[in-house]
């Protein structure tokens, strides 16, 4: 709690020890929760048999505890027995240790003598029982009955300690050995401010029942009184505030008789804090007479009013004479007004005492008084009077939440002016601890004031002052600043933590003032040689006021401090906690890729793989994995925001072996630095932070700061903030690198696989020079560089031709038979594997076979080559070599043209090799047809081509760039319509937006893809050159069949024959001759080759050779046009017969055509019948 609260007089002073074998974090635990339990009702301790202190006599009371974890300040014992609250009472030990005895509780009385009671509670230990009744056990039951158990201890020792006082004459604390630093104060000085309207005199003289007739009348009432104000003084402690203020309110008037100002002034503040008691626990009570004097002024007016709270009534006191009741007082002034006016008349009173040198007040109570009173004035006004938020912050020490400002008193001038009283003694006689508290306590006052200046003026004095007291004195060397130091900088705003708090960062502040107290606060720790403060001082400095250090001022600070820390031994923490600003791992060239077991591209058979539409996205992102004991490197950007530069000595990354480890970073500049590693272990690492060593500072945890938090903040008071006095705080912010409010953070997460198989390639490949169609063997040298098996590998390959391909894949009119084309020469194997391997041992070297094939457009080949180790669980972590070659395609043969042609005349067999071949065939010359391929030299050397259709090969030479056509007999080809109605295949999955054509179109494109499949599965082409083993593929996949060349080649479903029945007629070539004017039958037989029934219309179509009208050359018998009433069965042959003469000489032609009425197609006869009439 606050060592100046205003209820400090009514506070039980309690100190907690460690007892037995426990930690530091479990006393401190212990601690928090019997300091929730600092208030107890009276009504809750059980009565004692003494009647004083007896809880019964004032159940409505509370014992208010101050627990403390130190002595505190002993060189006030001098002032227990004059002011008894600054006694510690109570020692209790916290353990737990189940063994604890009587034994314990000896060494506590040995080691504490002053106090009172010593008590041990035991935490932890739920079944301990203990017969000793100073000896509690914390079980399930609450804290607070213990420490009613042990309030009614209290009580008890505290009647026994009263009792002492019964036969003893108290004194002043002047009187018995106080230092002496009492200076009396001129007239001037003892004066009460002018803004007072208080008279000074007590109360009217004519009231005065006492009469003092002589010396030893005096001294006997001087006796009495004092001694009651002991007793009201202890009374407040016990919580009997009625009681408290009765004897208080004898004792004022005693000691006023006896013009015993110090304790006078002394008994009328514990009066203030019994009311602010009573007024908190909302009980009635009978307002002091000794008070009249605060409500009726001289002349009989009453002061100003200010608006009554609520405060309790209370009935008046039947035993003293001229009694005021509390409510009756309320009606005159509120309770802070009331209080206002009895502490200028206690001040007066105290100022007085300084003409007595045996009975001055001492300087350290005198201030306190005052400072504990502007406290309270203060919460008044913060909480906007005295409501339940003051009496919280002032009793419990909440602190407050409102900022309603209520001026009970003029103006908060008139609190400066009151303060001002502290400045009128020498404070400088003071001890160093006692100085600092008071000016710290005034400077925190002045800051709740909004008095910023004054408060800054007086932090600064103190620190000037201290800077020379430590100077001329060096028996403060050995002193302990930590307190003194942590008052002043808290006092003053240093504890603005900007460098871990975005809201500190943007409050106002001096950064000049502040920069000029840490400078002295500095100078003062290196007085006293207190290293370790001064060090973190001068850190302070760099960390948080860097913008207001010059650059030779931010040198020299840094040759302090190495100096400081090389001669003493002191760990220096770098100042900046923004030196790592991002952290990249590098991508590894050859980084593994995890893969499910279930991929059916792991699961297939066949250990070459090719699809170009699969392997082309090989840098996609994706995951990345490390791979244990395998390098990787960092790229780590730091900042310098210093005049000088700063050394880095060692970098640290959690679980990586780091390999180069120094770098300079240049002054007031953010470089990046690369950084060579090694993974140590394998699994899901995330880097959140570094290790760094700055100079020959402490290697430190930095995490990574990315950017600055939004300044669009809430400010949060007491919120995530760390609690601790400012060197602590900033300390910690810099060892734990607390710097996650400020700024946003960055975290890396890696993956990092066991060791993997690392393949290498050991000899790059040569670029490969080949003629399209040609092929070429290499070979690869390969190895496992490593020591795991490598027992999983895939081939796949990529050539430059692909990425045309699939440009051209996106124009939306191709037809769908191109789109076949493209992507078949897409999926086209530009490369061969001659010798698959599945597995390489560990260290093990082999020679890959490829067979390159060369492939129009085609300047590069990339060989990639997935693999792994084994599948370990449901995963493989798979690597991919890219091995790249360069290739050089020049054309070879090319198709320039083809045709089709039919054959219906037979010639001699000798005169040419294909009619030897079709007479050999034995079937129809009409069955067949003459297929007619252009094929182009583009080389600049002579080449022989052998073309191959089924059993029919042909052997050609062609000059260099002449172009040679080559005549290939072809057998009609016969496809059913069930194959015809299939449609062109896709290649890929991948999904095209196909042009809108009309249906007799896209059955034309589908049917010419059949007919010409079935050309392409037979049709061979090989080119070589002479006398050397070079030779090649000829292409034919640029055959495009038109229309007229497709009804040629296939074999018709409809066949119409037409010849000369019963007549024996000499055949001339392709024409049958015969007389004019002779009888002829024309027999026309219509085929069925369908799987349908077929009925329509025949038509005869006769000709004259030259297309000449036929009439008067030609006589039929019967109609030329004929329906075919019955329906043709499939496989049935339907025979129509026509009488024929013809009148005059020449060549006719008879041809036929039928009309299928079922389906509206035409058939037309493909051998003419024809005539030459002589």
């Amino acid at each position: 709690m606050d060592p100046l609260s205003y209820i400090t007089p009514a506070r039980v002073r309690v100190l907690l020890v460690p007892i037995g074998d426990i930690t530091e974090k479990q006393f401190r635990s212990y601690v928090k929760k019997l300091r929730l339990a600092f208030e107890v009702r009276l009504v809750d301790v059980t009565p004692t048999l003494n009647k004083v202190f007896n809880p019964q006599a004032f159940p409505n009371g509370r014992v208010i505890y101050d627990f403390n974890l130190s002595l505190g300040d002993q060189e006030s014992i001098f002032l227990h027995d004059f002011e008894p609250f600054r006694k510690t009472f109570i020692v209790i030990g916290l353990t737990n240790d189940p063994n604890v005895n009587y034994e314990n509780l000896a060494q506590l009385s040995k080691h504490y003598k002053s106090s009172i009671l010593h008590s041990v509670i035991v935490f932890d230990n739920p079944d301990v029982e203990s017969d000793n009744d100073h000896i509690f056990v914390h079980t399930d039951r609450n804290i607070e009955t213990i420490m009613c158990d042990i309030t009614k201890l209290f009580l008890e020792d505290l009647s026994s300690y009263m009792a002492s006082y019964q036969h003893i004459t108290l004194r002043s604390p002047s009187s018995i050995g106080a230092p002496n630093d009492n200076k009396k104060i001129n007239n001037q000085k003892k004066r009460i401010s002018s803004g007072s309207i208080i008279s000074l005199s007590l109360s009217d003289p004519s009231n005065n029942k006492i009469s003092m007739s002589s010396a030893n009348e005096r001294r006997q009432s001087r006796i009495k009184g004092r001694q009651s104000k002991i007793l009201g003084n202890l009374l407040l402690l016990a919580g009997q505030y009625t009681e408290a203020l009765k004897e208080l309110n004898d004792s004022v008037t005693l000691l006023n008789s006896s013009k015993d100002y110090l304790w006078l002034g002394s008994a009328l503040e514990a009066i203030t804090v019994c009311l602010v008691m009573l007024a908190y626990i909302n009980n009635s009570y009978s307002f002091p007479s000794s008070l009249n004097f605060l409500v009726i002024g001289s002349n009989g007016n009453t002061v100003k009013n200010t608006p009554p709270p609520a405060t309790p009534a209370g009935s008046p006191r039947p035993s003293t004479n001229n009694i005021v009741s509390s409510d009756q007082l309320m009606k005159i002034c509120d309770l802070p007004e009331l209080i206002y006016k009895i502490t200028n008349k206690l001040i007066h009173y105290y100022e007085l005492s300084y003409n007595d040198s045996e009975d001055c007040v001492p300087n350290l109570v005198y201030c306190e008084s005052i400072l504990r009173f502007l406290k309270f004035s203060t919460a008044i006004q913060l909480s906007g009077g005295f409501n339940h938020f003051a009496e919280d912050n002032i009793i419990k020490n909440i602190p407050l939440q409102s900022t309603k400002v209520q001026n009970f008193i003029e103006n908060k001038e008139e609190l400066f002016h009151f303060s001002k009283k502290i400045f009128k003694i020498q404070l400088r006689n003071m001890n160093i601890l006692s100085q600092a508290k008071i000016y710290s306590s005034l400077s925190s006052i002045y800051g709740d004031m909004g008095l910023q200046r004054k408060r800054s003026f007086v932090i600064r004095a103190l620190l000037v002052t201290l800077t020379s007291e430590l100077v001329s004195n060096n028996v403060h060397r050995g002193y302990e600043l930590h307190s003194l130091l942590n008052l002043i900088l808290e006092s003053y705003g240093v504890n603005k933590a900007a460098e871990s708090f975005i809201e500190d960062l943007h409050s106002s502040n001096w950064s000049q003032l502040n920069k000029s107290i840490v400078l002295l606060s500095t100078m003062i720790c290196e007085r006293v040689c207190d290293f370790n403060n001064a060090v973190v001082l001068k850190s302070l400095l760099l960390t948080r006021y860097l913008n207001t250090l010059t650059d030779n001022e931010q040198i020299k600070i840094l040759n302090e401090i190495k100096s400081i820390s090389k001669n003493n031994d002191v760990a220096v923490h770098h100042f900046d906690p923004y030196l790592v600003r991002d952290i990249e791992v590098l991508k590894p060239n050859n980084a593994p890729k995890k893969q499910n077991k279930e991929d059916p591209k792991i699961n297939k058979k066949d250990p070459f793989i090719y699809n170009p539409f699969a392997v082309v996205d090989k840098t996609s992102a994706a995951e990345v994995y490390l791979v244990q004991d395998e390098y990787v490197e960092f790229q780590i950007s730091l900042q310098n925001p210093y005049a000088f530069q700063l050394n880095i000595n060692s970098i640290e990354i959690p679980d990586f072996e780091v390999f180069k480890n120094h770098f300079i970073i240049p002054p007031k500049s953010n470089i990046t630095i690369t950084l060579l590693t090694k993974p140590l272990n394998h699994g899901k690492i995330d880097i959140n932070q570094i290790k760094v060593k700055v100079f020959n500072f402490v290697a430190q945890n930095f995490k990574i700061a990315r950017v600055q938090k939004s300044e669009n903040f809430t400010k949060l008071k007491n919120g995530a903030k760390a609690k601790g006095d400012v060197l602590t705080v900033y300390r910690k912010n810099l060892t734990n690198n607390d710097i996650s409010e400020r700024v946003i953070t960055k975290s890396l997460s890696l993956n990092i696989t066991p060791p993997q198989p690392n393949l290498q390639l050991l000899s790059p490949p040569e670029q490969v020079i080949l003629l399209e169609g040609g092929h070429k063997t290499i070979s690869l040298k390969l190895k496992n560089n490593s020591s795991e098996p490598l027992s999983y590998i895939k081939f796949s390959i990529w050539d430059s031709t692909i990425e045309a391909l699939k440009k051209v894949l996106n124009d939306k009119d191709l037809p769908v038979s191109e789109v076949y084309e493209i992507e078949y020469f897409i999926l086209k194997k530009s490369l061969r594997i001659l010798n698959p391997i599945d597995r390489l041992d560990p260290h093990e070297e082999i020679d890959l076979d490829l067979d390159i094939s060369g492939k129009r457009g085609m300047e590069r080949i990339k060989v990639f080559i997935d693999y792994g180790s084994k599948i370990v669980g449901d995963e493989i972590f798979i690597r991919t070599l890219e091995v790249p070659i360069a290739a050089v395609v020049s054309p070879s043969i090319e198709l320039a043209s083809c045709d089709i042609i039919p054959l219906t005349q037979k010639i001699d067999a000798t005169e040419n090799p294909i009619w030897e071949y079709l007479s050999k065939s034995g079937v129809s010359i009409d069955e067949y047809v003459l297929f007619l391929v252009d094929l182009r030299n583009t080389w600049n050397k002579f080449l022989t081509v052998e073309i191959e259709y089924e059993s029919y090969a042909i052997k050609e030479s062609i000059l260099p760039l002449e172009t040679k056509r080559i005549l290939i007999p072809m057998k009609r080809i016969d496809i059913s319509e069930e194959e015809l109605l299939r449609g062109i295949p896709k290649l890929t999955k991948k999904q095209y937006i196909l042009p809108k054509i009309s249906k007799a179109e896209d059955d034309f494109q589908r049917e010419a893809f059949w007919y010409r499949e079935k050309i392409l599965e037979s049709l061979k082409g090989i080119w070589s050159f002479e006398n050397t083993s070079i030779s090649g593929n000829v292409e034919f996949r640029g055959i495009r069949l038109s229309q007229r060349m497709q009804s040629i080649l296939r074999v018709d479903k409809v066949t119409i024959d037409i010849s000369l029945k019963d007549i024996e007629f000499q055949l001339r070539g392709t024409y049958y001759k015969i007389k004019k004017d002779q009888f002829l039958t024309i027999k026309v037989q219509i085929m069925n080759n369908t799987t349908r029934d077929l009925k329509g219309v025949l038509r005869n179509i006769p000709l004259s050779s030259n297309y000449n009208s036929l009439d008067g050359r030609l006589l039929f018998n019967g109609a030329l046009q004929v329906i075919v009433q019955e329906k043709i069965k499939p496989s049935e042959v339907y025979e129509f017969e026509i009488g024929v003469v013809i009148l005059e000489k020449g060549e006719y032609e008879w041809g036929a055509v039928f009309e299928d009425l079922l389906s509206e197609n035409q058939f037309i006869a493909k051998s003419p019948l024809k005539i030459k009439a002589v």
